[in-house]
């Protein structure tokens, strides 16, 4: 067994070439990963591109910046991708406990993204509906910024929590990602106050 846990020794000598061939062996759970990674990044940004698009929100809720364009779309999307391919590539070159927390912990904050981003796509349109509000409601940036930074946090102590239960190191991970992911909230927020 090589330092990896699945291949044999000689085929751990060339570790890049280990890796390709991982990534395209679609029978190793890790291609399952990375797959799930890159369609949680698509998921995530469709369903960001729905809540932008709402119908009935704009009446009642003013998102400040609401403006992007295609290209910003999909510079968006090429950078998440280039960030997961980052992550991937040199968990797998790694391999073992470190392909674990940030592979799988990155898969996990995906997940938790995806999740936080139905929850928006669905308050947005029970506040669109005629009985559930009066009036206009304008939100700041920092305010968005301020509310995904606590969403993320919670959603952290969740996947904290779960580590302590189970004892499995992508928890673990995705404690890291929404974690860093929250701080990066409060720092923007932090710098609108300003």
């Amino acid at each position: 067994m090589s330092k990896l846990g699945f291949y044999p020794a000689a085929a751990a000598d060339n570790k890049i070439q280990l890796g390709i061939d991982m990534i395209f062996d679609l029978d190793n759970s890790n291609t399952i990963i990375i797959i799930m990674i890159v369609l949680l990044i698509l998921i995530s940004y469709a369903l960001q591109i729905s809540i932008s698009k709402q119908t009935g929100i704009q009446d009642k809720i003013e998102l400040i910046p609401a403006d992007t364009s295609i290209r910003q779309a999909v510079q968006t999307v090429l950078g998440q991708l280039f960030f997961a391919g980052i992550i991937v590539g040199t968990s797998l070159y790694a391999g073992g406990i470190y392909f674990e927390i940030f592979a799988g912990g990155y898969l996990l904050a995906l997940s938790v993204g995806v999740m936080l981003s139905i929850q928006l796509l669905l308050y947005f349109r029970a506040l669109s509906l005629e009985s559930s509000a009066e009036g206009k409601i304008k939100f700041s940036t920092e305010f968005g910024y301020k509310n995904m930074a606590h969403r993320l946090f919670s959603a952290g102590l969740l996947l904290a929590f779960l580590y302590a239960l189970f004892g499995d190191l992508p928890y673990l991970g995705g404690v890291l990602f929404t974690w860093s992911t929250a701080s990066g909230y409060v720092r923007r927020a932090s710098k609108l106050e300003c």
